[in-house]
């Protein structure tokens, strides 16, 4: 979509954009493609927008957040969750949030 393509536009080194290549599995036996990975890492970036809204899915965005954060956490991954609002608010905030993403302490 257009969020990712801005993500991807930012450039950051080792960000890569997964399009369906790397598939996690969930304890529940659920299968996910993350948006981003840092390659060679156990890092990983899902951008969120209108169809994940509670219109759509039934539960608030933040219980959506956390769903998806303590998943890829149980299956040895952190995850950073970035909603389109802040991409459409301040790209400059979302790049440093990612930064600081990529250099915070792996959870391995």
């Amino acid at each position: 979509s257009g969020l990712e393509e801005l993500i991807e536009s930012l450039h950051i080194p080792g960000l890569e954009f997964c399009s369906h290549k790397i598939a996690i599995r969930f304890f529940n036996g659920k299968i996910k493609y993350p948006d981003f990975i840092f390659v060679g890492t156990h890092k990983v970036i899902e951008v969120n927008g209108y169809f994940h809204y509670p219109k759509f899915t039934g539960v608030s965005n933040k219980s959506h957040e956390d769903y998806l954060t303590s998943s890829y956490h149980d299956a040895g991954y952190d995850c950073l969750v970035i909603w389109d609002t802040e991409i459409e608010s301040d790209l400059s905030a979302v790049m440093q949030k990612i930064l600081t993403f990529k250099s915070s302490e792996a959870i391995r």
